[in-house]
């Protein structure tokens, strides 16, 4: 992602003056205070459209402040510390990122270590028991960790062994070994 894409993802859109000039314009056809929902004042913009924009008073005073209404809303629109765009700046990517500012680290992978040969191949298997539903082939366990099918199956019979998984022929005939007690 590029920083101009990158910024335009983390900054709101900004109100057009314009656009809330043609909002306000609406009052005089009969329907008051939407150019006020646009700048963010919804309390108000019920205000306006209940009673005719103050019964036109507001609605002409709005139409007044009309620049700084949508100055104050984009300055609210802007992340804290960050002043507003000077006159004629581009937006987004007129300013660079606040200092200090980092993009957020993807999370991590709750996964990652069932590849990794450093963690006990046993325990790996026993992760990915649990995260299948109890249901292991050798063939499936040996592509997800990475490890020969003959790897994985001495594994898996090793744990049977000991009592910790059961030995299932599926209708298919592949051996499935089925962990009762990590079944989701």
């Amino acid at each position: 992602m590029n920083t101009l894409t990158h910024r335009a993802a983390i900054l709101p859109p900004m109100r057009s003056l314009t656009v809330s000039y043609l909002l306000a314009a609406l009052g005089f056809l009969g329907v008051s205070g939407v150019h006020r929902f646009y700048l963010g004042k919804p309390i108000t913009g019920i205000i306006w459209f209940l009673t005719g924009g103050l019964f036109m008073l507001g609605t002409i005073y709005d139409l007044i402040t009309m620049e700084s209404q949508v100055r104050e809303a984009n300055r609210y629109a802007l992340p804290p510390g960050q002043g507003m765009l000077p006159p004629g700046a581009g937006y987004p990517g007129a300013y660079p990122p606040p200092q200090g500012y980092a993009p957020p680290a993807p999370p991590p992978d709750p996964n990652a270590d069932l590849r990794n040969p450093e963690v006990d191949l046993e325990l790996r298997v026993l992760k990915l028991a649990r995260l299948r539903g109890g249901r292991l082939s050798a063939a499936s366990t040996a592509a997800e960790l990475a490890i020969p099918v003959a790897e994985a199956d001495a594994k898996l019979t090793e744990i049977a062994k000991a009592g910790h998984a059961n030995v299932d022929v599926s209708d298919e005939g592949a051996v499935i070994y089925d962990f009762p007690s990590l079944r989701v």
